[in-house]
């Protein structure tokens, strides 16, 4: 749905990115059209007037765009992958202790508010200075992160169809690439440890449906909230597929 803490993270990230986004009109806009009303079963929500339906899609497909543009970005992606991979070096050699006195590896902070608010980004400092034998392999992953010598993005195809299951089509993937490696000159061929294959999804907030189809919308001399048919304010200028599946692959 459409609510304050997605149109402030989208002006937010848009700003300190430089990416334009267009969403039709300015935030305050949309809240100053935005009234409480009742539904068709008297029940009070947020709901906006009828001539900004296709305002409120543009703000869905900014949601889109950022994330094709930004949080899914080839190079941030690169970036996150090294951090996992990381955090995955140093699991079992950096412990941190609750307010209770127990102890707790990385991987079950999330058990634990007071150890999980430890994970900061001070994390990579601390394993940077940490001297501990067992963190060396870490340490070479996290020079290549300070010096920007990340994970190299080897390309991307899109596909026709979604997967049932990512993780099985990202492994039959992987499978794949390593059995066409083989060299039969030298024998050699590329491992799992070489390759991250990702199946990457993009829509515009609710899978391949559009999300402005689950808002509520009032007429100037209707005031209730009301779903309207998608066939009333889209016509040929929305898009047939909501939704975009990609793999990529990295090594």
């Amino acid at each position: 749905g459409l609510d304050v803490d997605k149109l402030d993270y989208m002006m937010r990230d848009s700003y300190y990115t430089g990416v334009q986004i267009k969403m039709g009109t300015d935030t305050a806009r949309l809240i100053m059209m935005a009234k409480v009303l009742p539904d068709e079963s008297g029940v009070l929500t947020i709901t906006f007037p009828e001539k900004a339906v296709f305002t409120m899609y543009c703000v869905f497909q900014a949601r889109f765009l950022l994330h094709r543009s930004i949080y899914q970005h080839p190079k941030v992606k690169a970036c996150e992958y090294l951090i996992r991979d990381i955090f995955l070096l140093v699991n079992e050699h950096i412990n941190f202790r609750n307010d209770k006195g127990e102890v707790f590896h990385m991987s079950d902070a999330i058990n634990d508010m007071s150890v999980y608010e430890q994970l900061n980004d001070s994390i990579l400092d601390i394993i940077q200075h940490l001297e501990n034998p067992g963190l060396e392999k870490a340490k070479i992953l996290l020079d290549r992160l300070n010096k920007r010598n990340i994970y190299r993005f080897c390309g991307e195809a899109q596909l026709s169809y979604n997967p049932s299951s990512r993780d099985e089509l990202a492994q039959d993937i992987t499978e794949k690439i390593i059995q066409l490696s083989h060299s039969r000159k030298t024998g050699e061929q590329l491992s799992n440890d070489d390759l991250i294959v990702e199946v990457m999804r993009l829509h515009h907030g609710r899978g391949d449906h559009n999300p402005v189809d689950q808002m509520l919308f009032f007429t100037k001399h209707q005031q209730i909230a009301k779903r309207i048919d998608t066939q009333k304010y889209g016509g040929a200028i929305m898009p047939t597929n909501f939704e975009q599946t990609s793999v990529r692959v990295f090594s």
